[in-house]
């Protein structure tokens, strides 16, 4: 007789506790999470994206979501993760590869992470954030040239990014610099 009482109380405190569900369709959850990434929300677009997955388990597109916001939050090792996990449910997915080049390289994994700009770039040429993220790494590696050309075509492809415009004119800022200095 305790027991039950105990129950009801802990069933009633329950429902007046518990914070109201809300039925959302996945679509809803990939439009509320890009939003909070967009504010830079990343740990509001990390819990959108993980409900994604609950409602589907083979969703690449959350994982990715989820990286995304990991990486941004400095959780790189867990971005990566999340990453592979999309990649290994679509080897196919462009986007996975392109996020994983760019937490690699945060790591300083700069080869593995051009490994993956270009699977990204072989599944889709037309990512512009596989070229991007080659760009960066070849003027890491002083390859200035390289990286102008690969930058551009980031810019062809997205437009006015203004990441990838930044990293355009500093490329072209060191090619002069660099120009500058020999004889």
């Amino acid at each position: 007789m305790k027991i039950r009482f105990f129950l009801s109380l802990i069933l009633a405190a329950n429902l007046f506790t518990a914070p109201p569900v809300v039925a959302q369709s996945i679509d809803e959850l990939f439009q509320q999470g890009d939003e909070a990434q967009a504010n830079g929300s990343f740990l509001q677009a990390e819990e959108i994206f993980r409900r994604a997955i609950v409602l589907d388990a083979n969703s690449t597109d959350a994982y990715v979501g989820v990286g995304i916001a990991l990486d941004a939050q400095g959780k790189v090792t867990e971005a990566i993760t999340n990453f592979q996990t999309a990649i290994r449910l679509d080897p196919n997915n462009s986007y996975a590869y392109s996020n994983l080049g760019i937490a690699l390289a945060e790591q300083g994994n700069l080869e593995e992470a051009a490994t993956n700009f270009y699977a990204a770039l072989s599944i889709n040429p037309n990512n512009a954030y596989g070229y991007n993220g080659l760009g960066v790494i070849w003027v890491s590696q002083g390859k200035l040239e390289e990286a102008i050309a690969n930058f551009q075509a980031a810019i062809n492809l997205e437009g006015a990014n203004p990441d990838f415009q930044h990293n355009l004119q500093e490329a072209m800022r060191l090619l002069a610099a660099q120009s500058e200095i020999k004889p």
